[in-house]
């Protein structure tokens, strides 16, 4: 299946005011519902959103904006704090209306008609051992023709136990909400934040942050350029990890290492990220330069440290030095003496 992937910057289709009453109302309707719980529902086991590059997401669930005919991939973890090995059922299911007059998911007989079959999960279970975690990516996939407008499903983490009499019973089941804004208009927006990075003669560690500051999912990837104070471009290391996708709102870095600098030198440092929406023409962004200075400061340090020793050393063995060279004169100038009295006793 081939994944197009979108980008760009701001909380979807309006402001982050408007995507926090949609989270606060789909959580009481969830909670309202009582078979479903939008966090962890005990503290024997748990599910969040995949983390987007090492970092956890602001809110808990899924929030993407996408074009129609274009697809992302996300992932769920499922997590198991309890004592003893469990098993996981994952699945998705559409937001229904509920009876208090909010929306809850739709019961697990139910076949999935609206947004949930746009999601299709890697794997349905997850089989998980004491205090594991695992990763279940999943594709979201919005049809061609979709008119533009909000929809929502919900993925499901329901854990499963046997009885004594083999009947398979459920425990509460966990939903995290999965809002798809399928745009009409594209606003591509990215911010990339300053340029860090950190040498300790050895590597160097660049590190880019990038947040998604539109109104459009979107797939990041990019390079970080190093030229030398020559002017020429003397390396490109490639950003990591590679095809990172950002919901509007949010914000991730990337990273980049230089593992063999030389030691001395001067480089402006420069990262540029390419933003992909779909099937479009993928759009540049490049941050700031930094100037990056490499010296030895340990060889150096060592250096000067030598030297300090030499000249301590030099100082403490300057007096027997110079009583040394003092002796040394006397003896001479004694010597001298006895060679000339000699000299003259023979005339």
């Amino acid at each position: 299946m081939n994944h197009e992937r979108s980008r760009s910057g701001r909380p979807p289709t309006g402001s982050s005011r408007r995507r926090s009453i949609v989270v606060a109302a789909i959580v009481l309707a969830l909670m309202a519902a009582g078979g479903s719980a939008i966090a962890q529902s005990s503290t024997e086991y748990g599910a969040r959103p995949q983390r987007v590059a090492g970092t956890p997401r602001s809110v808990l669930g899924f929030f993407h904006s996408l074009e129609a005919g274009s697809s992302i991939t996300d992932g769920v973890e499922v997590l198991n704090h309890a004592g003893t090995s469990m098993v996981f059922d994952v699945y998705a299911v559409d937001m229904v209306p509920s009876s208090n007059g909010g929306l809850a998911p739709a019961p697990r007989s139910a076949d999935p008609e609206g947004p949930a079959t746009w999601i299709t999960l890697e794997s349905d279970s997850a089989d998980l051992g004491r205090d594991e975690t695992e990763l279940i990516p999943f594709d979201l996939a919005v049809p061609t023709g979709t008119p533009p407008g909000e929809y929502r499903a919900a993925i499901v983490v329901e854990p499963r136990s046997v009885a004594d009499s083999g009947t398979v019973v459920s425990k509460t089941r966990i939903a995290l909400p999965v809002t798809a804004t399928v745009l009409g208009a594209v606003n591509l927006g990215v911010t990339l934040g300053d340029l860090t990075v950190v040498h300790d003669d050895g590597p160097l560690s660049f590190s880019q942050p990038i947040t998604n500051t539109g109104d459009v999912t979107f797939t990041a990837s990019g390079d970080l350029e190093l030229t030398s104070w020559l002017g020429s471009a003397t390396r490109t290391i490639a950003f990591t990890p590679e095809d990172l996708t950002l919901a509007p709102g949010e914000t991730a870095t990337v990273r980049a290492v230089w593992e063999d600098p030389p030691l001395f030198g001067r480089y402006d440092a420069v990262g540029t990220i390419v933003a992909v929406v779909g099937e479009r023409q993928p759009v540049p962004f490049t941050g700031t330069t930094v100037r990056v200075w490499l010296v030895p400061w340990a060889l150096i340090l060592t250096g000067l440290a030598a030297l300090v020793i030499v000249a301590m050393v030099i100082r403490a063995l300057r007096p027997r030095w110079t009583a040394w060279r003092v002796r040394r004169r006397e003896e001479r100038a004694v010597l001298d003496d006895y060679r000339r009295q000699r000299r003259l006793g023979g005339t």
